[in-house]
């Protein structure tokens, strides 16, 4: 019998790519899986920046500071950020691996199915303002308030885990104290519908 070859998997640092998950103005993301020894699974989300923001040092920064305000902001309805890293020249961010549809996922399939259950509605909204009354009072490693304001709490940036709370993700463009990048006056990050 001839051995049998198998392609490898294409790798983001030490995680393994499975499927893309996704993609928004700065970055692509990933559903990826850590191994380890003696059968260690975990299934992690990987957020890289897009290869044409590779020489733009302001997407750079944009990157990381999102991953440090993700990292600061340890909450139920919010994905952990577990590591900022760089594989080939190509800046990664390592996110906890939520289970479950998007509420804008949700949304679409429920206008087929008729109204989405109130307590259900509740339950989402509720987990969501918990996120940013979170994100709000949260301080860095100084004690010093950061004030997160989201800017995008839009359907697509709700998860709805089928385990657990609903996940408010995507500080990509959020405003916060200790940013490095700072919007121009008059200029608008997120969307206006959005905004919080």
């Amino acid at each position: 019998m001839a051995p049998t070859t198998t392609t490898p998997q294409p790798m983001i640092g030490r995680y393994e790519v499975v499927a893309k998950l996704g993609e928004g103005g700065m970055a692509e993301t990933w559903l990826c899986r850590l191994r380890g020894t003696r059968g260690f699974v975990r299934r992690v989300v990987v957020k890289t920046l897009k290869t044409e923001h590779l020489d733009v040092p302001e997407f750079h920064t944009m990157f990381a500071d999102e991953a440090r305000v993700g990292a600061a902001l340890e909450h139920p309805n919010i994905p952990r950020v577990e590591e900022l890293g760089e594989h080939g020249g190509l800046p990664y961010m390592v996110q906890e691996y939520v289970e479950g549809p998007s509420l804008y996922q949700m949304l679409k399939q429920q206008r087929r199915l008729g109204s989405l259950d109130h307590r259900v509605t509740a339950r989402i909204v509720a987990d969501v303002a918990r996120a940013l009354e979170h994100a709000w009072t949260s301080t860095d490693g100084d004690g010093q308030p950061l004030h997160v304001v989201h800017r995008d709490v839009s359907p697509s940036n709700i998860l709805i885990s089928v385990k657990g709370p609903s996940k408010l993700i995507d500080f990509g463009v959020a405003r916060f104290a200790d940013r490095e990048t700072r919007t121009e006056a008059g200029v608008l990050k997120g969307k206006l519908r959005y905004m919080a």
